[in-house]
């Protein structure tokens, strides 16, 4: 802007002092040809306060300084050149004037005239454009604030409102209300929030089912053997059943079964909270399988299971928790041997799988639904009524299987088993 002005200003300035040589370069054409040449210059000096107060000063220096007219202004210094370029009024030793116009007589040229105006004129001259040129700036910035304010005002509106909800919808959800749902209808960046919002609005309300449903499963499941245990005390009581060893042994089982569920969940909750530290280190898949059939193979006689174990890859090397690695299998073991019905069999099988090492667990009927596939690894979860009938179980067996797979970076699928029952995939990232 200042830039702009300055231009502008120079450019007046330059078109100020050219009329007035013209009007200097007229008057004395007029008094050269008066006086046939140059020689009244130096006789006569009221020429030059005419020529002062005619034709340098505007109208309004002559209003605002009428002295001012009344002596030769010490800002003007003239230079008359004769048609020889030889100076006739001012020093030779001044440099060249700026602004330089013919003298006319008959048509002819017979001189120039040249003037330097300094700083302090050029201010007094165009005091008048510098406040136009103020006073324009100055509306010309009200104008642009007051438009300014009318377009910010509906603008913010748009931009904060949405924030607003956003904001009110936020700290509903902290205060554990029941928040809007927000409008993800935009497609600027505060669609994309409301998006995130509402993304996260059904994470928690999910997350929250879950926690019901956990409470409730957790009340029933202890519910159950407490009450089954309470009745028996009570018949042992009432004279009902004998104390013997056959009531104390299933007053025991109860008492383990409670113990069993309450031992897999203080394990879910320290894998939730972090509490329960791995120690990874190199360990051998298939070595691990072997060993931990051979601990259990009496086992597997005794339940009557035909088995196989089979090995498809020349290394089974993955970064893990040889305990909790164990526990896995156990939990897996485990299953097998309360959901499996006759013929029992069980399949274990170890391949690579790009760059993963895979565990196959197999076993025969029962089986589970295609919706069950999808569920079975929940907690508390049970499929059918075989599972269901099932007094031992505490339905996170697989539940805690997943835990530990996904702490050490790999996953787990349930699908249909080719001998009848289930068939639960483990995969490993392998180590090089």
């Amino acid at each position: 802007m200042q830039v702009s002005f300055d231009r502008g200003f120079a450019r007046y300035i330059h078109q100020n002092e050219r009329q007035h040589l013209k009007e200097i370069s007229a008057f004395l054409s007029k008094k050269y040809e008066q006086h046939g040449g140059w020689g009244w210059v130096d006789g006569d000096s009221e020429w030059l306060n005419e020529l002062i107060t005619t034709k340098v000063f505007s109208d309004t220096e002559k209003r605002s300084n009428p002295k001012k007219r009344n002596y030769i202004a010490e800002d003007h210094t003239f230079q008359i050149f004769n048609k020889d370029k030889t100076p006739v009024v001012g020093g030779i030793d001044l440099q060249k004037p700026p602004f330089v116009e013919d003298i006319i007589v008959g048509g002819e040229s017979v001189g120039q005239v040249g003037v330097h105006v300094e700083n302090s004129l050029i201010k007094s001259m165009n005091v008048e454009f510098i406040k136009g040129h103020q006073r324009f700036m100055l509306l010309s910035t009200i104008g642009l604030v007051i438009c300014a304010a009318f377009l910010a005002i509906p603008v913010a509106y748009v931009i904060v409102k949405p924030i607003n909800a956003l904001r009110d919808a936020m700290e509903a959800l902290a205060q554990g209300k029941e928040p809007i749902w927000l409008d993800e209808s935009r497609s600027d960046e505060i669609g994309l929030m409301n998006h995130d919002f509402n993304r996260l609005r059904k994470k928690i309300d999910s997350q929250e089912q879950l926690r019901k449903q956990w409470l409730a499963d957790i009340a029933h499941e202890l519910r159950t053997p407490i009450s089954v245990l309470k009745s028996e005390l009570e018949a042992i009581e009432d004279g009902v059943r004998p104390l013997n060893v056959a009531s104390i042994k299933s007053l025991q089982d109860d008492v383990n079964r409670i113990t069993r569920l309450i031992n897999d969940l203080h394990q879910l909750s320290l894998e939730d909270s972090g509490a329960l530290e791995y120690q990874f280190r190199l360990v051998d898949i298939s070595q691990l399988l072997k060993t931990f059939l051979a601990n259990h193979k009496n086992v597997l006689h005794r339940q009557g299971f035909e088995w196989s174990y089979h090995v498809d890859t020349d290394s089974s090397l993955v970064a893990g928790d040889p305990d909790r690695l164990e526990q896995l299998l156990l939990n897996l073991f485990s299953n097998s041997l309360r959901y499996t019905e006759e013929p029992k069999r069980l399949r274990i099988t170890v391949l690579s799988e790009g760059d993963d090492t895979v565990i196959l667990w197999e076993d025969s009927s029962p089986g589970v639904s295609d919706i069950g596939l999808t569920s079975i690894f929940e907690r508390l979860y049970r499929e059918n009524k075989v599972r269901n009938d099932v007094k031992d179980a505490s339905g996170l067996g697989l539940s805690i299987v997943e835990t530990i797979i996904q702490k050490h970076g790999g996953n787990v699928s349930a699908t249909h088993s080719s001998l009848g029952g289930l068939c639960v995939k483990v995969k490993l990232p392998r180590s090089h």
